[in-house]
């Protein structure tokens, strides 16, 4: 029997009074996540809520967060806003890029796909009402960690808002890969699996938990880009990269071009270490080396034999 998804209220207020949410907003919209700053083992006598929410973002319990479920991003005591919605699509990671902003603890994080990002857009006028009426029961919801009532008719209404927001997230994803690269054959599709689920062997040692995402823009909705594979790593740095079956070169522009709009995204120079490119490629030739050498790209050539049944 198939789960019927839930849907939850994750608050980006962090820092006691909600001291750092425009960085977390930042980081939420960049990283397309859902960020919860409690530990999954988190004690309920010292968070005086009681309902182990660091338990329950990761999905431990019943109800708890699972793949597959929407997560409504925005909500707080003292900002009703929505800022963004997405659906669970990875089980949860820790994070310990942002110790400064969580009492020198990592932060766990669970990846939104499809994500839409919604602050500052135009309200239909038919849901000012029961969106406004649905934020007002919202607090509860976010403090305690349930998954909102779909029997409540302002509830229902807007999480069939939300689902239709998610629609046109994919669509917008659709649109970028349409324009960011041409048809994509089985062996690049199968070299692009591989490198986001062995970061190990491009010599990243460094990523968090979680594989890589795959055709992710480097610069959010700016652009119509979509690198390969983008890795997250700690303490703030990023990998970039970009695979070729046939001809190498243009790979290697391209990740160059991806690396500097990741900088430009982050606040990081442009040649800045924080971004790592890396070409990925069945066949690298020495002019090629030589231009990556030059821009400080890696080069990884590796070929996979085709998959048998």
């Amino acid at each position: 029997m198939t789960r019927q998804r839930n849907y939850w209220v994750v608050s980006p207020a962090v820092g006691g009074a909600g001291k750092f949410v425009e960085k977390w907003e930042k980081v939420i919209k960049d990283e397309e996540v859902a960020v919860m700053g409690w530990s999954p083992d988190t004690n309920p006598e010292k968070h005086y809520y009681g309902k182990r929410m660091g338990d329950l973002f990761a999905g431990i319990g019943d109800p708890s967060i699972q793949i597959g479920d929407v997560i409504l991003i925005g909500h707080s005591p003292t900002h009703k806003n929505v800022v963004a919605v997405g659906v669970v699509d990875i089980n949860y990671w820790k994070d310990d890029s942002y110790l400064e902003w969580n009492d020198g603890e990592p932060v766990q994080m669970r990846r939104l796909w499809p994500f839409q990002w919604l602050k500052g857009m135009s309200i239909p006028a038919a849901l000012n009402l029961p969106l406004e009426r649905t934020l007002s029961k919202l607090k509860n919801y976010a403090m305690t960690m349930k998954p909102l009532d779909l029997e409540d008719p302002d509830i229902k209404r807007v999480c069939k808002w939300m689902d239709q927001q998610l629609e046109d997230g994919k669509m917008l994803a659709a649109k970028r890969a349409k324009y960011s690269r041409g048809g994509e054959g089985t062996d690049h599709k199968m070299l692009k699996e591989w490198c986001a689920n062995h970061p190990e062997e491009l010599g990243l040692s460094d990523v968090l938990s979680v594989p890589g995402r795959i055709d992710h823009s480097p610069c959010g909705n700016e652009t119509a880009d979509a690198a390969d594979v983008i890795f997250k790593r700690r303490r703030g740095h990023y990998a970039v990269i970009e695979v070729e079956t046939s001809d190498a070169k243009p790979g290697a522009y391209q990740v160059l071009k991806y690396k500097t709009l990741l900088c430009a995204r982050e606040g990081y120079p442009i040649t800045s270490d924080k971004v790592r490119a890396i070409l990925v490629a069945w066949e690298i030739p020495a002019d090629v080396r030589d231009f990556c050498n030059q821009y400080r790209i890696d080069c990884h050539p590796k070929r996979l034999e085709p998959k048998t049944v």
